[in-house]
């Protein structure tokens, strides 16, 4: 099982778990369908949004435990 971590794709991220793409839309992340998504990481795509990477995967693992 992948681990959710920072180094994380976010194209793993979004096949392993896609209920957490409403995470990355509330944030207006446009991760979601972006053709870089196969490379950035889940701590890079933070970096890019000004997004706190800390924030980011909490909210990510509440998405997923609510499944």
């Amino acid at each position: 099982m992948q681990m959710l971590t920072p180094s994380l794709t976010i194209e793993a991220l979004l096949a392993r778990w896609p209920e957490t793409a409403a995470v990355l839309v509330a944030r207006r992340m446009q991760c979601v369908g972006c053709e870089m998504n196969r490379f950035e990481t889940i701590a890079e795509a933070a970096a890019v949004y000004g997004v706190s990477t800390c924030d980011l995967i909490g909210a990510l693992r509440r998405a997923i435990e609510r499944r």
